[in-house]
């Protein structure tokens, strides 16, 4: 009888054990970054995201950049995504990592100083006149309802997002929510750029 008993208490420690390893493991998985929708609405990070930019009519020649996520993971609280080039400061096609907070700050990652650079602030902060430090740049929101024209369709509400350096070089970045950088320019300003230089949004494919 006592065997019995020793038996049966035995399987009911089991059963509850496994139970609760069970509901821990879930909840540990739903808390997961990794598996949560993106923390910032205007930069959807999921892997094999792709844009394709093209130099703003008219032109004579077509210049094409293209922009991928390679890779998104968790990193504790944060997210970081690999971005197969960056080239809305420099036209730079080099691979290039971002942290997003989870308030939804976007840091891009130097790899000259070794740091996160904020590149863009929480969706929060998104008001006019609004302004932080990018590494060497300047930024500031300079508005939150511009339309833009892409090359196949407008989009209408984007936040327009103004970077300066050493009154030197200026890049212009427009965002829409749920699609991302959708205009940008990068251009010379001590002495000027003649004929600024746009690229819009030629087309895209995003995860869902």
């Amino acid at each position: 009888m006592v065997s019995k008993f020793i038996i049966i208490s035995s399987f009911i420690i089991f059963t509850a054990g496994f139970s609760n390893f069970s509901c821990n493991s879930s909840d540990k998985e739903l808390k997961d970054p990794s598996v949560t929708k993106e923390s910032n609405d205007y930069f959807p990070l999921r892997t094999g995201n792709k844009w394709e930019y093209i130099n703003e009519a008219p032109r004579e020649e077509t210049e094409l950049y293209s922009v991928e996520v390679n890779d998104v993971k968790s990193d504790g609280k944060d997210i970081v995504a690999e971005l197969s080039s960056f080239p809305f400061f420099s036209k730079s096609q080099e691979i290039t990592k971002l942290r997003v907070k989870p308030d939804g700050e976007i840091f891009v990652f130097n790899n000259k100083t070794n740091k996160d650079e904020l590149f863009m602030p929480s969706p929060s902060s998104f008001s006019k006149g609004y302004s932080w430090q990018f590494g060497e740049w300047k930024g500031f929101v300079g508005s939150t309802k511009d339309s833009v024209r892409a090359e196949n369709e407008t989009f209408n509400n984007c936040v327009f997002l103004n970077f300066s350096i050493y009154f030197t070089f200026s890049a212009e970045v427009w965002i829409a929510k749920d699609k991302g950088i959708v205009k940008w320019g990068y251009n010379r300003t001590n002495p000027p750029t003649l004929k600024p230089q746009y690229y819009v949004l030629n087309k895209m494919s995003l995860a869902k």
